[in-house]
């Protein structure tokens, strides 16, 4: 598993510590009054914001836990513990305790001691709700592009007016400042820019050719112009957070994939790509990044392989990235996950399992109910994912389990893809590499529209299907719309007992 090998290597980075670095060290300290020992720890990699840089480990015996870092390590941290997030930004020679208290509700609280501590409070007050859908609220709150922009710096503006006035009072020190304030700007940065690509995709969908009007394309171009023209891309700051990405990728679909570089004239069309894939890599060589390029590339490598993405076009550029950056920290993180796309293409190679069945005429099945009725006689546990669902695939590492309880008490398993035509080959490989014995079928265009009606849900307020999701039939009905998942089996297996 990914948390392991990352435990591995950060472990013995922590061991190595007191040989390796001989200036002013970050300290973390950990104690909680619970007695689950396992915590995640979210560390910078060379300053920066790096996903696969988590670590897992556990609290003593006594229920502490104490980390070292060098003074190159400055950056964000976040403390995952007990369904908890705790963000802190530390420079060399920063002490942070942690205390981890359950209240009378179980509800656990985290109290933070150590260098600016105000700070620290602070911006573990600020909601970072993922940002596409935050700006669509605010297009839609506010009628059109430029009154929500307006309102999304607004926000900001205050935002870093409240750490302006911590750094006026010295409750921080300059260098926490900049931190915080980078992730600030790039966050709302990516707000105000998608607000306006959003916006600009909508209209070149309706449109025939995808061509803008010149008028319309010109009030895009000095829009983006104008928004971006306070943002500074090489920053090193503003690499210290996860938006830095969102951000950039905005910035290349404006400065690249729809208007050239510097002339900003529109782009005709561009040469079809095989995959995604090939189409990130692709719109990023457009308008390349020189200065960040290591951690930009790096980073289009995590993304991507977060979402088990295992093409092997990865592995080419993988061994590319090697022999360009041979000494690159970020490497180690993206080895482990680099070898899992070697062993699918590997595996993919295979034959299918004797217990991998496919139903017979499934392309034909345009009604859900028509799955009913093939399984009309039977107990049924309906598994509602695809091949570039991440979530779904985290979910599979504990497939084997349950195939263990639903054979002892004849449950037929059924998982039913909603990739689209072009992905069969792709979502037949997956079958393999995850050992997903049971039925399967890919829904029809029809059978997937009707399902993501039938199973949707409310997200805050709105309806909306999202995948992984569960079902479970008997006997040709509709007896649970919204099944447990493998990953909670106890709970599961209660669920089943009314059915069995």
């Amino acid at each position: 598993m990914k948390t392991t090998r990352i435990l591995c290597y950060a472990l013995i980075t922590l061991c190595m510590l007191p040989f390796l670095s001989f200036g002013q060290q970050i300290e973390i300290s950990i104690k909680s009054d619970n007695i689950k020992p396992e915590i995640r720890i979210q560390a910078p990699v060379n300053g920066t914001y790096f996903y696969d840089s988590k670590m897992d480990t556990s609290l003593n015996q006594q229920n502490e836990l104490m980390l070292t870092y060098p003074a190159s390590n400055a950056g964000a941290y976040t403390i995952y513990y007990l369904g908890t997030g705790t963000k802190l930004y530390l420079n060399p020679g920063d002490k942070i305790h942690i205390n981890y208290t359950t209240d009378a509700n179980k509800k656990v609280q985290a109290s933070i001691s150590g260098n600016n501590l105000a700070g620290q409070k602070h911006v573990n007050t600020i909601k970072r709700p993922f940002y596409q859908q935050v700006a669509e609220k605010h297009l839609h709150k506010h009628g059109s592009i430029e009154a929500a922009q307006e309102a999304i710096f607004k926000n900001m503006n205050k935002e870093i007016g409240q750490l302006d006035s911590l750094l006026k009072n010295k409750e921080i020190n300059q260098a926490f400042f900049d931190m915080a304030a980078a992730e600030i700007k790039t966050y709302n940065y990516s707000l105000a820019a998608f607000a306006l690509q959003d916006s600009m995709y909508r209209i070149k969908r309706a449109l025939k050719d995808g061509l803008l009007p010149d008028s319309t394309a010109n009030f895009f171009v000095n829009n983006w112009k104008k928004v971006i023209a306070n943002y500074d891309f090489h920053d090193k700051h503003n690499l210290n957070n996860s938006s830095f990405m969102d951000l950039l990728e905005i910035r290349n679909a404006f400065e690249g994939y729809y208007f050239e570089p510097k002339t900003f004239k529109q782009v005709q069309a561009h040469d079809k790509k095989d995959s995604y894939l090939d189409f990130m890599f692709y719109s990023y060589t457009l308008n390349p990044d020189i200065v960040n390029d290591e951690y930009v590339t790096a980073m289009l490598f995590s993304n991507t392989l977060m979402q088990e993405n295992f093409e092997q076009l990865l592995v080419t550029k993988f061994d590319e990235f090697k022999l360009k950056y041979p000494n690159s920290n970020y490497s180690p993180y993206l080895e482990p996950e680099i070898q899992k796309v070697r062993e699918f293409n590997q595996k993919a190679a295979a034959n299918f399992s004797e217990n991998t069945h496919f139903i017979k005429d499934y392309e034909s099945f345009t009604d859900f109910k028509q799955v009913q009725d093939y399984f009309k006689d039977k107990l049924v546990y309906i598994d509602l994912w695809a091949t570039w669902c991440g979530p779904c695939k985290a979910e599979f590492a504990y497939n084997k389990d349950l195939s263990e309880y639903a054979k002892a008490n004849n449950i037929v398993k059924v998982f039913i893809s909603v990739d689209r035509a072009e992905e069969d080959q792709k979502w037949k490989e997956m079958i393999k590499y995850y050992e997903l014995e049971g039925h399967h079928m890919r829904a029809s265009e029809n059978l997937s529209k009707q399902i993501a009606e039938m199973f949707s849900k409310d997200f805050n307020g709105q309806r909306g299907f999202g995948i992984p999701h569960y079902i479970i039939l008997k006997n040709g009905e509709l007896v649970q719309k919204d099944a447990i998942r493998p990953s909670r089996l106890k709970d599961l297996k209660e669920q089943f007992k009314t059915y069995l």
